[in-house]
């Protein structure tokens, strides 16, 4: 048989319609093609081109084996980063922190397709950020400085935690994953990666709570709840996120306020909740499940947890109005009573202390939105809420010159007393946008109005005393007290009343005093934090106060300006 030249031959030199089909190609003996296109009348085209295109692809054997070998690595690095969420913290590895996470924050794309792999979607190692310095997985050392420091400085704010000192770093982070990547990310306020600390944090946060699966032991899933719910409510505390991303807290705070609900921390089971759950495939449909899960965690580990989101919630939902606060049920005051018999944390009594004013607030509050509110009616709840709070000032911690308390214990005296005066400000303060409601200002009116004056200088100067080294790690709470103090300030400055005394007034405490003296605080907290830049959290509180001070400074020049509004100051203080 004659051959067909350079593209003929008995094995591997088909056609390729013969080819395809995987037939037989014999050639034809003129040379025009092979013996099965000629009988189907179809063009017989060689296999050279074929052939040819798979030789250019064909790569060098070790290129492609490091490109598979890096292909692997990202498989494997996504499989570790999905155990980190997923895994069961009684078998959670120690080194859990030193896992690769890819980094997806800016949005890149994270993956390609291989036309060579048969479309097989494979992870681009590019994309995939080992950022081995990260404060989410920090070498040993950083990780118990971190957590002392969290300890030592900033939990005293808001002891919503208890976190002796006998916890070791390793032991919070096998035991509460999310909460000792929190109390890292937000005591690194000065590294100089704390906002892609941030940012890694956050996404963790949002794919616990919306990607995770349930698990199937009931007790396993209510830990991990727990462990979200506490890093949530760190990170609210002081996070600064409003600060850095100029966001609202309010999203954060639902999620944690829709924690506790799942959890059954605020409310009992209702007794048919058993019934609906029946329809349930994933649930035997036992009634006791549901409350075995929740009380299986310490009890006063759930009721400080439900105590810190009451205080965020009030305080997020006062300086952003954008969410409701956590209702306050006859529970949470069982709950409240149960902690204030503890002794198994000391900060435990000024938590107590620290629910129990931020109730005044709750109850002026519900008083100032009565159908029925008017200002006669509500000068009379302020004046009963001043009684009881009067009444509860002496059960604080005695601070007097003539004790000798510890650091710690002098300041938590500190915190509660300007606490105490932050709850007169703000109720009597709420009079005043409803000035144009009432028509005039009573003699009461006026009493209560210089009363807020006292109260604001008593609030603020029991804040500014606290050392700088202490004052770093300010929650929240403690700001958004500082910011309604000006504000109401600010307010009463406005007031145009023939019985009322400016001048008085500002005898007792000036807005531009009182705005450089915080000011002067801030600036000193920040050259102490050892990070001078655009990042640096008391720089940018300071620089809001600055943009609110240039915004008045004109208020003592110009009297005439001086006319009552409605119009809120918290956002331009803060």
């Amino acid at each position: 048989m004659q051959r067909r030249g350079p593209s003929s031959g008995s094995y591997g030199r088909a056609c390729v319609g013969c080819f395809k089909m995987k037939c037989k190609c014999i050639p034809r003996d003129d040379g025009t093609g092979c013996e099965r296109c000629h009988r189907l009348n179809k063009p017989c085209q060689p296999g050279d081109d074929l052939r040819r295109r798979a030789k250019g692809k064909r790569q060098d054997p070790n290129t492609r084996i490091a490109e598979l070998e890096g292909k692997l690595g990202g498989l494997v690095s996504l499989l570790q980063a999905r155990h980190v969420l997923d895994a069961d913290p009684e078998t959670m590895p120690t080194n859990m922190a030193n896992i690769e996470q890819p980094d997806s924050v800016n949005g890149t794309k994270d993956y390609e397709s291989s036309e060579d792999d048969g479309g097989t979607v494979m992870p681009d190692r590019s994309s995939i950020s080992p950022a081995p310095d990260r404060c989410l997985r920090p070498p040993e050392a950083s990780a118990v400085a971190g957590t002392d420091r969290f300890r030592s400085t900033l939990l005293h704010y808001l002891p919503f935690i208890n976190l002796p000192a006998s916890i070791r770093a390793e032991e919070l982070q096998r035991e509460r994953p999310l909460l000792f990547k929190a109390i890292l990310c937000v005591a690194s306020q000065s590294s100089p990666r704390s906002r892609q600390d941030a940012n890694e944090l956050k996404r963790m946060l949002c794919e616990a709570a919306f990607l995770r699966q349930p698990e199937p032991d009931t007790r396993g899933d209510t830990d991990f709840r727990m462990d979200l719910l506490q890093a949530l409510l760190v990170y609210i505390a002081w996070g600064w996120d409003h600060v850095h991303n100029g966001a609202s807290l309010s999203r954060l705070m639902t999620i944690a306020i829709s924690l506790v609900g799942e959890m059954r921390l605020d409310k009992p089971i209702p007794s048919d909740a058993h019934a609906f759950r029946l329809f349930d495939h994933r649930h035997p449909g036992e009634k006791g499940d549901m409350n075995d899960s929740v009380s299986a965690l310490p009890v006063f580990e759930r009721q400080r947890a439900l105590m810190g989101c009451f205080l965020l919630s009030s305080a997020v939902a006062s300086y952003f109005g954008e969410i409701e606060p956590l209702r306050w049920i006859p529970k949470m005051g069982a709950a409240l009573e149960a902690l204030s018999t503890s002794d198994e944390c000391a900060s435990d009594a000024i938590l107590v202390l620290q629910v129990r004013l931020q109730l005044f607030t709750t109850k002026a509050s519900e008083a100032r939105t009565h159908p029925d509110a008017d200002e006669t009616l509500y000068t009379k709840n302020i004046a009963v809420m001043l009684r009881e709070l009067k009444d509860l000032r002496p059960s604080f911690p005695d601070a007097g010159p003539t004790t000798s308390l510890p650091a710690t214990a002098a300041m938590h005296t500190r915190l509660l007393v300007a606490h105490s005066y932050y709850i007169e400000v703000d109720a009597i303060g709420a009079m005043y946008p409803m000035i144009p409601v009432f028509q005039h200002l009573t003699i009461d009116s006026h009493s209560y109005f210089r009363q807020a004056v006292f109260a604001v200088e008593a609030c603020t100067s029991g804040l500014l005393a606290i050392p700088e080294s202490q004052f770093a790690g300010i929650s929240f709470l403690q700001w958004i007290q500082l910011t309604r103090c000006v504000a109401v300030l600010h307010h009463l400055i406005l007031l145009q009343d023939p019985g009322w005394d400016l001048t008085a007034i500002q005898a007792i405490v000036d807005l531009h005093n009182l705005l450089d003296h915080i000011l002067e605080k801030l600036d000193l907290v920040a050259s102490k934090t050892g990070r001078q830049d655009g990042h640096n959290v008391f720089m940018l509180l300071a620089q809001g106060l600055r943009k609110f001070g240039s915004g008045i400074e004109g208020i003592r020049r110009s009297p005439d300006q001086r006319q009552p509004s409605a119009t809120s100051a918290d956002t331009s203080a803060s």
